[in-house]
């Protein structure tokens, strides 16, 4: 089967769906690939069925990053004839299930945000893995790119809906390079144990590595009293080890709170991204060193600190924000994103940081590597 990669942008008034078809020569996934690329969006008479049609070919398989929590629910919403004002209520429901009951349409529409397209053969590939697109692009060495154009924008000109188009192509391509370089012999995995144990090639595909394995060793669900348990219990034999060793407040910390010890910083503020998208930030704390002194009365004793921006342009564009943490708290202090240069690594080592993290550069660059190992 062949593979198909796809990716689904939303805005108000407006959907856009890119298609890159995984070539016979893998040596031709360049960025000239691109331009093969097919794109639907909502403005193209027969926009639906095109769609449709595209995603049901026999003989392909559906492939991008975290389709079966988005994009296959994007188009079973667009199967459904939906106007593209409901898709991007279903888009914001699948991207803040807590907005259901903001109108009557969020509550008509709530069921949508969980269905997936059917009747298509798909690879996720967020299966057995974890993080964001945009941090397996950084990690690769392709350009973090992503579009200026406000994704709540009602009124976008077709300025607007071209530099949209070039963001999802690129992100087509760089999850088409992502399966070549780190998926591809995962996916070859599940299609030798499919053929060993005699299971349909569709369902391969489907299927993550655990739910594949248990189904060819004939496992069956076991279920226990304490399944939704969130808390941990430590056995007895080493609680007490483990309380006489550590702060009570790491380990309570550990067992109950599933949030880790990490700021991700834009604009001197605390945020989130959602799936990596700089477009789809939330900012949630105004004031990171307040997060910072949390995580320390909670007792941590480390903080993970990440310059989005840094990680963009190679900048350190808060680092004031990181010498008031350093300054104001007693925490070990590790900080990462964008860090590709001695300047950088010197500045952040006089700012009172205990460690600084490489990502690309440590891959792209040896003779840098080797440099920042020795300083």
């Amino acid at each position: 089967m062949i593979m198909r990669f796809f990716d689904f942008e939303v805005t108000p008034n407006w959907w856009l769906c890119v298609f890159g078809d995984m070539p016979e020569n893998e040596s031709d996934v360049n960025d000239k690939i691109k331009d093969k690329f097919v794109i639907i969006n909502s403005d193209m008479p027969n926009a639906r069925d095109l769609l449709i049609r595209q995603l049901r070919e026999e003989n392909f398989v559906m492939t991008g990053y975290n389709i079966k929590g988005y994009d296959l629910v994007i188009a079973n919403a667009i199967y459904n004839a939906f106007t593209p004002q409901e898709v991007k209520i279903v888009n914001d429901l699948i991207i803040n299930p807590g907005c259901a009951w903001s109108t009557k349409e969020h509550m008509r529409l709530q069921p949508f945000a969980k269905r997936k397209l059917r009747g298509i053969c798909y690879q996720d590939l967020l299966d057995d893995n974890d993080g964001s697109l945009k941090e397996k692009e950084a990690i690769l060495g392709l350009n973090i790119m992503e579009s200026s154009v406000d994704f709540n924008k009602e009124d976008l000109t077709e300025q607007d809906k071209d530099e949209m188009t070039y963001y999802c192509k690129h992100d087509v391509y760089a999850s088409m390079y992502y399966y070549l370089k780190v998926m591809k012999g995962y996916v070859k995995n599940k299609l030798a144990i499919g053929r060993k144990f005699g299971i349909p090639e569709r369902d391969c595909y489907m299927c993550t590595n655990a739910n594949l394995v248990s189904r060819a060793l004939g496992a069956k669900r076991a279920t226990f009293p304490d399944a939704d348990k969130k808390e941990i219990e430590l056995p007895s034999k080493i609680r007490q080890y483990c309380y006489d060793n550590l702060p009570s407040k790491v380990i309570d910390k550990i067992r109950n709170d599933t949030n880790p010890f990490e700021i991700d910083l834009f604009d001197n503020k605390a945020v989130r991204l959602y799936k990596g998208d700089y477009a789809q930030m939330t900012i949630y704390n105004d004031n990171p060193l307040s997060v910072a002194r949390d995580f320390e009365n909670k007792g941590a004793e480390w903080v993970h600190l990440v310059d989005l921006e840094g990680a963009k342009d190679g900048t350190t564009p808060n680092i004031d924000t990181i010498k008031e943490i350093v300054k104001n708290c007693n925490l070990f202090t590790e900080v990462g994103g964008g860090i590709r240069s001695m300047e950088v690594i010197e500045k952040y080592i006089n700012a009172g940081v205990d460690r600084v993290i490489l990502g690309t550069a440590a891959v792209n660059d040896e003779e840098f590597l080797k440099k920042a190992f020795i300083f």
